[in-house]
């Protein structure tokens, strides 16, 4: 195995970090349009 620097180490921790939050952000969306969609249809 390769000896990683602390940038590098720092820099795959910090796209791990971006990437995380994304997928995060993407599933409370979809909940969030699911539960919309769901009163939406109650409503209707």
């Amino acid at each position: 195995m390769q000896k990683l620097t602390y940038r590098e180490i720092l820099t795959m921790t910090i796209d791990g970090a971006i990437a995380y939050a994304l997928l995060y952000v993407v599933a409370i969306g979809a909940a969030a349009g699911i539960m919309f969609t769901l009163r939406l249809v109650k409503l209707i």
